[in-house]
């Protein structure tokens, strides 16, 4: 596999953890997520539906999104939304702080367990390497 695939394919992991935490902080907070792009911006390739939400593969591979429409309304990135989750009251205060620092904190959960993998796995290294002369 060439080295940018695979560079493309970690970032499009990265930013696909950081839309879930924003997306299960929403869900366990109550706010209604209409749609999911797991993977891409744009209009979906193909979609499904499961518990109310529309999971869904999108052309553009750039990242992916979570739609939740009580936080801010961007409809011509994020497509068209739903009527009945247009007419949704806005979310609280902290809803709204805890579904953003859900993304980062995805992410940083992310890098702490692949931290724990490479401490885990580790390399050994010959002695001749591990001590420092002056």
């Amino acid at each position: 596999m060439s080295p940018l695939l695979l560079a493309l394919l970690f970032v499009t992991f990265s930013i696909f953890i950081h839309e879930l935490g924003h997306f299960l902080v929403a869900r366990w907070r109550g706010l209604v997520v209409p749609r999911f792009s797991i993977f891409g911006i744009g209009r979906p390739i193909f979609s499904w539906k499961w518990r109310g939400v529309e999971y869904c593969v999108c052309w553009l591979p750039i990242g992916a999104y979570v739609m939740v429409p009580q936080l801010s309304d961007l409809g011509e990135f994020e497509g068209e939304v739903p009527e009945e989750a247009a007419k949704l009251p806005p979310a609280g205060y902290l809803s709204k702080v805890l579904v953003a620092v859900a993304g980062p904190a995805a992410n940083f959960v992310l890098a702490l367990a692949l931290a724990c993998v490479v401490w885990i796995t580790g390399v050994r290294v010959p002695v001749e390497f591990n001590r420092t002369e002056i």
